[in-house]
């Protein structure tokens, strides 16, 4: 009965006209696009492949030279410490999910569901890391991702459209079989807690977006219950999300 309204709910927001800045996280496609999931039921049966979550998002008005994003991504599971599956990226983590388990990707040639500004503007180029027990918490990760164009390309976005910022890519392999990584099936929240958009120098206005505008979460497997939305670590400055690298 939850999924129903919840399900029903989503459809109603999503046919109505975005008229502020907010952000939207979803599988295989943004919010309006006819191969959106809210939630991933990935059956675990499978290494091969990956799955595959988009965040778009509806910029605040007044940018007239935007050349990158920065997005803050958080993820927590149902168990009391991320799984093996789960714990990718560190060498404690599972023999063939430490090496690139988790992709971000900047290309949407073949999605239509919402504006691709990074094509038009000659391309984005950047990365992501994948933390492991975000700020000491067992059960949780953090998802950083930055993209960027060359200044010369940055051009205005229409604060009536909704923009595609990234893919993030995450690998189905050593689900089965052995050696396999136990954990696939955890149900897990992710949510797009936080994005800065940034312009060139010339422009004062760097604004940072907090606030959904369809859903800024997504599901694996159901999700947390009973408020998924609510569950992960609450937002962080970028200062400090980039001060984990120094």
């Amino acid at each position: 009965m939850k999924k129903t309204l919840l399900t029903a709910a989503l459809l109603t927001l999503m046919a109505c006209t975005a008229s502020a800045a907010g952000l939207n996280l979803g599988w295989n496609d943004c919010p309006s696009g006819g191969a959106y999931l809210h939630d991933m039921a990935f059956a675990c049966a499978s290494n091969s492949g990956a799955e595959t979550m988009i965040g778009s998002y509806i910029p605040p008005a007044g940018l007239l030279e935007v050349n990158g994003n920065e997005a803050v991504i958080d993820l927590q599971t149902d168990q009391t410490a991320l799984s093996p599956w789960w714990n990718m990226g560190t060498a404690s983590g599972c023999t063939g999910r430490t090496t690139t388990p988790v992709l971000s990707d900047f290309g949407f040639a073949s999605f239509f569901g919402c504006t691709d500004y990074w094509g038009p503007a000659g391309g984005a180029s950047g990365g992501g890391g994948y933390l492991p027990q975000f700020q000491s918490v067992p059960n949780r990760a953090r998802i950083v991702i930055v993209a960027a164009i060359l200044e010369a390309n940055a051009t205005s976005e229409d604060p009536s459209t909704e923009y595609y910022s990234f893919k993030v890519i995450i690998s189905n392999a050593r689900t089965v079989g052995s050696p396999n990584c136990p954990g696939c099936t955890d149900a897990a929240c992710l949510v797009f807690n936080s994005l800065k958009i940034t312009q060139n120098v010339t422009q004062t206005l760097n604004p940072t977006v907090t606030t959904a505008a369809v859903s800024n979460y997504v599901t694996w497997r159901g999700g947390l219950q009973p408020d998924c939305q609510a569950t992960p670590a609450r937002q962080t400055t970028w200062g400090s999300v980039k001060a984990l690298y120094r």
